[in-house]
């Protein structure tokens, strides 16, 4: 080796370490880990870089140039001495590389196996001893090198700077690779292993002061995060509670309004029927409760408003939107079918129009236009076949009306100046006409003229000008024999004494049972423009200002005045009474019309007609009285009810036998069967119920018919018979053929030994149901098939049967209601034959009183998801009847839903509608009672029917869902006509909507709905 050696560049490596890959292994790792660590500063990666050919190549396919590189860059070579390094060629030639390129004090000796002995004598190592040094370093050294023995490390696991030994053997080397002294390195390692752990300990103590503040931070945060999060909470269930307060606030205000929409609608109804309706139906969307229903539902069945039509209803050029001005006057044709509207405003539409008056609307007929200044009269014959118009220009025309969409004018009576009036005789022959008194050179002389109309387009003057006192008014009584002139008009000529008066207000009533000599019979004071006799002719109207008198003129030549009829805040402008005398309609500019009930006519008592759009002009009744027409000047005819819309009794039928214990109605509601006491049964043809007449009796041998019922198709009639009370009695069920109901066959006689109290068809098929027995004893019930009617298969028969009770179909005919035990049983039937209970997981369906009474009479709803059972209730001390409803849709658990009382008696009967928003009831406090039950669970009395007498004992309701019967044990049946109710009951909205148009406009809704959006009500 070389002593002295030039300057190297700059070193990259401390050290090379040479080894055996095959002894050494493991051991050259821990001293390259070693020599980096001792005395290493802390802020540096290592204290010394060493190059270990393993450790330190990367893949390189010339391997040597890459030692020698590393070999180059090295300032100390540290051999690993083994007999296998000395024998590794790569080890030796390492050897051989650092002996001719560097000096000898560079090399540095750790022996790790073998031997290593010196021989100081020699100078050099004992070659014989020697094993662990290749052959190249003999006498290489000049003095003994320094070296280390490792070998004790082959069998040590963990080696590293902390095992004393090791470090202190590594640290020889260490102290001459770092060129001093190995007690200052030690010294310099120990004060760097302090400074170390006082920097780590620091370091620790930081990160722990920092691990402190960071989990006092993160507590803080989260305190911070929890008081956030509780604020949060607190926030949303304050936003929670507002949000309630403000639906409870909302729902109030709703309810608020909704009430004050019902209290405006009710002060309206007489005043605005028409707004008091769009009230209801404000109410009822704002507010959609039960209560508001009910309000909308009251309103519709007490209103006398019966709809309206107007110019606005057609958008035609033809319509009414082309009558710029209001008309001057109006009249209807006696039917109410026709309206004759009279313009004067304007010279180049004077005229009349006619107008075709139908449920759906006005529809302009035909226009009858004049020439003359003006137009004085108009009259319709009582046949309306023919129209009379008088003109200011002394001119009576003659229109034909056979065809009303065509007009034809059929006369012309001329020569009749100032005429002011026209009538026909009711016979349609006789044509009256009277003109107005002047005092100028060619005006009217104030005389009344009669026609002879045999040929209607040839007139024959009767009798020559007859002069009347008061000449504006003309009309014939309608019996024909009584004719009314009266004027408002006060006319005279100039004579030497004075002003003579020839004509003056008032009213005469002529007798012209002699048309060709007119005889006077009284004079009646004060004016009179618009007169009218009641039907009997033994009544007259006369109207002045704004009152009108009621006459008796049952002897003409001395009336008596009845009543005068006051209230109208303006003049009059027409007057009629109701075709059966009864009830008088009078129209006037104050906008309103009235209905006076002339029952006592000393007393006559007005309903106000209101909510018209301007002055009334017309007002005519329809031929049945049930109807008022009337039209204002702008042309809107309104109808109205004479009578409220409930339902009425159209008819009574009284027998001494076959009525008063049971009724029931044919599949097709044209034949009516009652049954009462006698065992006798009658079949009624009530195709029109108010004009009921028998078809056929149906005698029978017991004294008593207690149940009658037809099938589903309505050939067959069963009746059950038999005395309940009479212990000896016998019963029966009886089957009628009814195909013919005027011509009934009997088909079939099933005997029993006691009475029978009910029988009943499937509704879909031929199963037949009855029950009976006596009372206070074992009862039955049973089951037939009736496929062939002639005869009956007995199917089975139930015990335990109510007497009492009623049976019920469900409308499939699946499940059948048995009033047994203390309860009602409900029963599938779809197998006839075989009937099962129907039960729940615990126990079968019985429907027990929710309060204190058991079930007797039941009937489903037609849906068959409800069920209506009767019931008594002592609990106020004396018996009443309660309705529970139930909701079976599950029939094996039935729920009870709601209880409707009313009666004041025993519950004797009960059935739904076909519609199934009605429920009936009759009871033996002489009443039926309607509920609306369109919502189960808030049911709602919406009619009390009144009775003849007390006890009722049974009910039908007809199939087309019109008529209502009901059996009275006193042998009467009085059929009812429902009318509008069950419409009104099953959609009240679009029954209103259809009556009124429309709802509240958007500032109408303004005004009454304050603080709401708007909402269209009738789209």
């Amino acid at each position: 080796m070389r002593s002295n050696q030039s300057p190297e560049p700059k070193w990259i490596y401390d050290a090379f370490i040479s080894y055996s890959h095959a002894v050494d292994n493991q051991l050259a790792p821990a001293v390259q880990r070693c020599l980096h660590r001792l005395a290493k500063r802390w802020y540096r990666p290592r204290a010394l870089r060493v190059f270990r050919d393993e450790g330190s190549l990367a893949a390189n396919p010339d391997l040597w140039v890459t030692i020698e590189s590393a070999l180059r860059s090295s300032r100390y070579f540290i051999l690993l001495a083994s007999p296998e390094a000395a024998r590794s060629e790569w080890v030796r030639r390492e050897v051989s590389f650092w002996q001719e390129e560097r000096e000898r004090d560079t090399f540095l000796i750790a022996l790790t196996e073998g031997e290593i002995h010196w021989d100081a004598k020699a100078g050099d190592f004992d070659w014989q001893r020697t094993t662990a040094l290749p052959e190249q370093l003999r006498g290489a050294f000049d003095a003994e090198p320094l070296w280390v023995d490792l070998t004790w490390a082959r069998t040590e696991t963990q080696l590293s700077e902390r095992h004393v030994r090791f470090r202190s053997s590594v640290g020889a080397l260490a102290a001459s690779v770092h060129g001093i002294p190995k007690d200052e390195l030690d010294s310099e390692d120990i004060r760097q292993h302090r400074l170390a752990t006082r920097l780590r300990w620091a370091a620790i103590a930081g990160l722990i002061a920092l691990l402190v503040v960071a989990l006092i931070t993160a507590r803080v945060a989260l305190q911070q995060r929890s008081a956030a999060e509780q604020q949060r909470s607190v926030a949303e269930e304050q936003r929670k509670l507002a949000e309630q307060q403000r639906t409870v606030a909302e729902e109030q205000r709703r309810l608020a309004t909704g009430r004050a929409l019902l209290a405006e609608a009710e002060n309206l109804r007489e005043s605005q029927p028409q707004m008091s309706l769009r009230l209801n139906l404000a109410a009822l969307r704002v507010n959609p409760t039960p209560l508001a229903r009910v309000g909308l539902i009251t309103n519709l069945m007490n209103t006398r408003y019966g709809g309206g039509f107007s110019s606005g209803d057609s958008s035609s050029d033809d319509s009414l939107s082309s009558l710029r001005d209001r008309i001057e006057s109006a009249v209807f044709s006696p039917d109410a079918r026709t309206l004759a509207t009279v313009k004067n405003f304007s010279s180049k539409e004077v005229g009349v129009t006619l107008w075709d008056v139908t449920d759906s609307g006005l529809t302009r007929l035909a226009d009858l236009s004049s020439k003359a200044e003006s137009l004085e009269d108009v009259a319709f014959s009582a046949d309306g076949g023919t129209l009379a118009i008088a003109a200011r220009d002394g001119t009576v025309i003659l229109w034909d009306l056979t065809e009303r969409a065509r007009p034809r004018q059929v006369a012309t009576l001329t020569d009749l100046p100032d005429v002011s009036a026209v009538a026909f005789s009711p016979d349609g022959k006789t044509l009256a006409t009277v003109c107005r008194p002047g005092k100028d050179k060619g005006a009217g002389d104030g005389s009344l003229i009669l026609w002879h109309l045999g040929d209607r387009t040839r007139p024959q003057r009767l009798l020559t000008r007859t002069r009347v006192f008061d000449s504006e008014e003309v009309l014939f009584s309608p019996n024909g024999r009584l004719l009314l002139t009266s004027s408002g008009l006060l006319a005279g000529k100039e004579s030497p004494t004075g002003l003579v008066v020839t004509h003056g207000t008032g009213q005469t009533l002529w007798d012209v049972s002699e048309l060709t000599r007119p005889r006077e019979l009284v004079r009646l004071p004060l004016s009179s423009e618009h007169p009218a006799f009641s039907p009997d002719s033994r009544l007259l109207v006369t109207a002045h200002d704004r009152n009108a008198d009621l006459w008796d003129i049952s002897a003409p030549s001395t009336p008596k005045r009845l009543a005068i009829l006051v209230g109208h805040i303006d003049s009059l402008n027409a007057v009629a009474f109701s075709p059966d005398g009864g009830t008088l309609a009078t129209a006037s500019n104050d906008g309103t019309a009235r209905l006076w009930n002339l029952r006592d006519p000393t007393r006559p008592s007005p309903v106000v007609l209101g909510g018209h759009t301007g002055s009334v002009q017309a007002v005519a009744f329809s031929p049945d009285g049930l109807t008022l027409s009337t039209a204002d000047d702008r042309t809107t005819v309104t109808r109205w009810h004479t009578r409220h819309p409930e339902p009425t009794a159209v008819a009574t039928l009284a027998e001494e036998e076959g009525v008063g214990d049971a009724a029931a109605f044919s599949p097709d509601s044209h034949t009516l069967a009652t049954a009462g006491f006698g065992g006798t049964v009658l079949l009624w043809d009530v195709t029109d119920p108010r004009h009921a007449s028998r078809l056929a009796t149906l005698p029978g041998r017991i004294s008593s018919v207690n149940a009658v019922s037809f099938s589903a198709d309505g050939t067959t009639l069963g009746s059950a018979a038999g005395n309940e009370v009479n212990y000896s009695g016998q019963g029966a069920i009886v089957l009628w053929d009814v195909t013919a109901p005027e011509h009934p066959r009997k088909v079939a006689t099933e005997t029993r030994s006691t009475a029978v109290s009910t029988v009943a068809f499937s509704p879909r098929g031929t199963t037949l149901v009855a029950t009976g027995g006596l009372v206070f004893s074992e009862a039955w019930g049973a089951l037939w098939d009736v496929k062939d009617r002639t005869h009956p298969t007995p199917l089975i028969t139930f015990s335990g049967i109510n007497i009492l009770g009623g049976i019920a179909f469900r409308p499939d005919g699946k499940v059948l209601a048995l009033p047994q035990g203390y309860g009602l049983i409900l029963w599938d039937i779809s197998n006839p034959s075989r009937p099962v209970r129907i039960s729940s997981e615990s126990s079968p369906a019985h429907l027990s009183e929710p309060s204190l009474d058991n079930a007797k009479k039941a009937a489903f709803s037609p849906d068959g998801h409800s069920l209506a059972t009767t019931h008594s209730d002592y609990g106020s001390g004396r018996r009443q009847g309660n309705v529970n409803l139930w909701d079976v849709t599950d029939p094996a658990r039935p729920r009870h839903v709601a209880t409707l009382k009313g009666h004041t008696g025993e519950i004797n009967d009960i059935g739904y509608h076909p519609g199934g928003n009605l429920l009936a009831t009759v009871s033996e406090d002489g009443t039926a009672i309607l509920w609306d039950v369109a919502h189960a669970a808030a049911p709602n009395r919406v009619a009390t029917l009144r009775m003849l007498s007390r006890n009722v004992q049974d009910l039908a309701l007809s199939a087309d869902g019109r008529w209502l019967v009901t059996s009275s044990r006193d042998r009467l049946a009085m059929v009812w006509d429902l009318g509008v109710l069950p419409a009104v009951v099953a959609n009240p909205i679009g029954v209103a909507c259809q009556l009124v148009g429309s709802g509240l406009s958007p500032e109408e809704w303004k005004q009454y709905v304050p603080g709401i959006p708007y909402q269209p009500l009738c789209q």
